[in-house]
């Protein structure tokens, strides 16, 4: 391609290999997909539990699977996840499992002794600015800075 200049040349390049890039990807993932398919059994709770939480997700229904170990819970949601190409975060649950492994929780602090002076300070502060702005005026710190800056040159 002699009647190509150098910026279409090098800009057919970048597309090709783009393309060369897209294939192989997709082969990666169509060979994932049938890695993931060829070691599962399709019974027929199988078929529904994997339609249900697709359907789920369609909707962006949120999801809780509960049930027997074994029964394909975490299979058919790696594989819905492979087919949507999307990150799965999976979290093993039993009897023992709390909503703060979820969410997290409080701590009790074992400082408190030393923190609750700063604490007290720092709540009547905003008690005392909440006070002032209910009245409809500025608290008394605010007034001296604002005389101060009024009076400088």
């Amino acid at each position: 391609s002699s009647d190509k200049g150098p910026v279409q040349q090098l800009a057919a390049v970048a597309a090709a290999e783009a393309a060369a890039a897209a294939a192989a990807a997709a082969r990666d993932e169509a060979q994932a997909i049938s890695a993931a398919l060829s070691g599962m059994v399709w019974t027929r709770s199988m078929k529904r539990l994997y339609t249900l939480v697709d359907r789920c997700l369609r909707h962006q229904e949120p999801v809780l699977l509960v049930g027997e170990t074994g029964t394909g819970k975490t299979s058919v949601c790696q594989l819905l996840a492979l087919m949507r190409a999307t990150h799965l975060h999976v979290l093993n649950c039993n009897q023992h499992t709390e909503t703060s492994d979820f969410l997290g929780g409080f701590r009790p602090t074992r400082t408190r002794d030393r923190d609750l002076p700063q604490f007290r300070a720092v709540a009547q502060e905003l008690l005392t600015a909440a006070a002032w702005q209910l009245a409809g005026q500025a608290p008394p710190q605010q007034l001296a800075s604002a005389a101060a800056e009024a009076a400088s040159p």
